[in-house]
């Protein structure tokens, strides 16, 4: 893994835009196979080139491999289809023909497990489609100790097998009634998306199933216990977080002196070191995990210091740039301060998190969101919040799944936010008021106010309009704000620029549209500044957001899909700015005023999978007495995958180039030590 050579013959290549499991042969190495989108892809020649052996008629491919390591030629199992239905096959001959091996009505996405031990074992854990109860959570355990040959159910998600249907579901919502925590015992299901299964390499009949947490059987699969919890204290030696993607052991892994095993899932890399250790069962036990005992019982540690793929959505330096927080996919709103450094960040609220502002006149005021629109606030610096959408009427369908809001950069007590309708709140939303009509189409994305007069407003829709107001204080729910529409697409960021009302600017995250747009009259009118595709200006790339450097306006910085870029002349043209920052889907960048650097100025960028930076600005984009100095070593760790809400549609994305010299940029990266950070 020290380095890695891109494979040509998949680059650009929509056979493997979605490549969702790969296996090697055991008798040539250079022979892999590909589970995609497409089917299943075998390759001999160490992935030159790829010729498909299966073509999937399943919705969405094939999802899972398995491959023998006693077989020549190669015996391999895959697993097909998701949420229509899915099959099991078996080829015996390296991959030339396929035959069913088995499936039932109502069975999904499936993982494949064949027991080291004894190949002729394989174990199949399958969501469930049947539209029921329990649909969209796991529907049952397989296994076939005859190679394939034959299946049968080891345990199954019925109401007749009420623990194993809570072990195989979500523990957290299953066990409300039975824990005492409220009526509903089958809440949340997601084994289309959390869904793995493993096998002890040296007894058949343990395995390993992972959901939302992890469960083991010591029986062969008909009956389980919990072996991880996640809705409890992160610090808890049974701590391990939620959603489940990739079991693997340790390689010198025997059953007696060496038990380690790690597990992948939304919140980074976790390890056990004494996987054969016993579990706690029962009803009781699982109620309150974190009063019992762990001597002789399976420990968790997480290993997620030291590695850069936190997913943030939006984020903010407090006023001084010591301090920041944001939102990120999965693992909640966190924050961190450069006096802990940058291993010290601390979750302050859980769920999904998203945007977040705070007040400059009295940072113990904050504001977080969880998914559509779950707003609240802290008054006590983050210590506990309380919801903060009292008087939002509007039905929550409306809202996007990271729904923005904003707070007013010259009177903190009024906020903004929207779904189909504007809403406004004067007392830091304790209550709100709606402040315009049904807007022209989509969602409302994005909010600015002017930072020099409260009542210049501008909002951005997910279908491209903008609508605005110059007295948007008394607007109310007859109001229909007046509307353009620059491009068809998505508006990703407003801004203003913050020395002068009359201009604004806005960002689409669309593809085939302009990117960036500048308005010289509060929004009246708009024009293209991005010069999209030419040789000084920005690819055709999604645009996520802008900032205009306050001592300088012509200077404007854009995070893209690809990073940074900047202009120093007002958008008429544009360079990378990447030196020392990732080529990274960058979801929100923020200026602020910074007491304890040298410069007057810091930029904050924070992305959609490599963390937090920061940099000194300005930044000179040819070299020169203004380039800044590095600040520090890049230390980060890790999180999330983005839980899918719909199958994504991935465009293939041109390689940005620069008019002249490579950007002179150092930045500082800075991330949250994520076993500190929680849902």
């Amino acid at each position: 893994g020290a380095s890695w050579t891109h494979l040509s013959s998949t680059a650009n290549n929509s056979n493997f835009y979605y490549v969702n499991d790969i296996v090697v042969s055991h008798n040539d190495v250079n022979r892999i196979y590909a589970a995609t989108r497409e089917g299943i892809w075998r390759s001999t020649n160490g992935g030159s080139s790829w010729s498909r052996v299966y073509n999937a008629s399943e919705p969405y491919g094939c999802m899972d491999l398995a491959i023998r390591t006693d077989k020549s030629p190669d015996t391999i199992f895959a697993a097909c289809g998701s949420t229509f239905g899915a099959t099991i096959y078996r080829s015996a001959n390296g991959g030339n023909t396929w035959l069913s091996s088995f499936s039932e009505s109502g069975m999904g996405r499936t993982t494949l497990a064949i027991a080291p031990s004894n190949e002729d074992v394989v174990y199949a854990l399958a969501a469930d489609t049947s539209g029921g109860t329990y649909s969209g959570g796991m529907r049952a355990v397989y296994r076939t100790t005859n190679g394939g040959s034959s299946w049968t159910a080891r345990v199954r998600n019925t109401d007749s097998e009420k623990l194993n249907r809570v072990l195989l579901t979500n523990p957290v919502y299953a066990f409300f009634s039975d824990c005492g925590y409220g009526p509903d015992d089958v809440f949340y299901n997601q084994g289309w998306y959390d869904n793995i299964i493993a096998v002890d390499p040296t007894d058949e009949n343990v395995v390993w199933a992972g959901g939302i947490d992890l469960f083991r059987s010591n029986n062969g699969g008909q009956d389980w216990d919990l072996g991880s919890y996640w809705w409890g204290n992160k610090s808890h030696p049974l701590y391990v977080h939620a959603d489940q993607h990739i079991i693997t052991f340790h390689p010198n892994y025997n059953g007696t002196t060496n038990t380690t095993m790690f597990v992948g899932n939304d919140g980074g890399i976790f390890r056990t070191d004494n996987a054969r250790d016993n579990l706690f069962g029962g009803m009781p036990n699982l109620c309150n995990p974190s009063g019992l005992n762990t001597a002789g019982r399976v420990n968790w540690t997480d290993l997620n210091n030291g590695y850069a793929v936190t997913q943030f959505y939006h984020g903010l330096p407090y006023p001084n740039g010591e301090t920041y927080f944001g939102g990120t996919q999965d693992n909640g709103t966190n924050r961190g301060n450069d006096t802990d450094g940058a291993n010290a960040w601390h979750e302050i609220m859980g769920g999904d998190g998203g945007y977040v502002a705070v007040d400059p006149t009295n940072t113990n005021v904050l504001f977080a969101e969880t998914t559509g629109l779950s707003l609240a606030r802290s008054t006590n610096g983050g210590t506990t919040f309380s919801g903060a959408i009292f008087g939002i009427s509007e039905s929550s369908g409306n809202f996007l799944f990271i729904n923005p809001f904003v707070m007013d950069p010259g009177n903190p007590q009024i906020l903004w936010t929207g779904g189909r309708f504007l809403w406004r709140s004067t007392d830091q939303g304790s209550n709100w008021v709606q402040a315009s009509g049904l807007n022209p189409s989509g969602s409302f994305s994005a909010h600015a106010v002017a930072p020099t007069d409260s009542n210049y407003v501008v909002s951005g829709t997910s279908n491209g309009y903008l609508v605005r107001s110059q007295t948007a204080l008394s607007t109310n729910s007859s109001t229909f704000w007046p509307s353009s529409r620059p491009a068809r697409g998505y508006v990703s960021w407003v801004t203003f620029d913050p020395t002068n009302k009359n201009i604004v600017y806005a960002t689409y995250s669309t593809f085939g549209v302009d990117h960036v747009w500048k308005s010289s009259n509060r929004g009246a009118t708009w024009t293209a500044v991005d010069n999209r595709g030419a040789a000084n200006g920005i690819p055709d790339i999604p645009v996520h957001t802008i900032a205009v450097d306050p001592t300088d306006t012509d200077r404007l910085y854009v995070g893209t899909d690809l990073g940074i870029f900047i202009s120093t002349d007002g958008g008429d043209n544009w360079s990378v700015a990447n030196n020392g920052f990732a080529h990274v889907v960058t979801e929100a960048l923020a200026v602020t005023k910074v007491s304890s650097s040298p410069a007057a100025y810091q930029l904050f960028a924070f992305t959609h999978g490599r963390g937090v930076y920061r940099i000194d600005l300005p930044i000179n984009v040819g070299g020169g007495d203004d380039t800044p100095t590095p600040t520090a070593t890049h230390t980060a760790t890790a999180t999330a995958t983005h839980t899918p809400t719909a199958t994504p549609t991935i465009t293939p994305s041109p390689t940005p180039t620069a008019t002249s010299e490579p950007t002179v940029v150092e930045y500082q990266m800075f991330l949250p030590f994520i076993s500190a950070i929680g849902d």
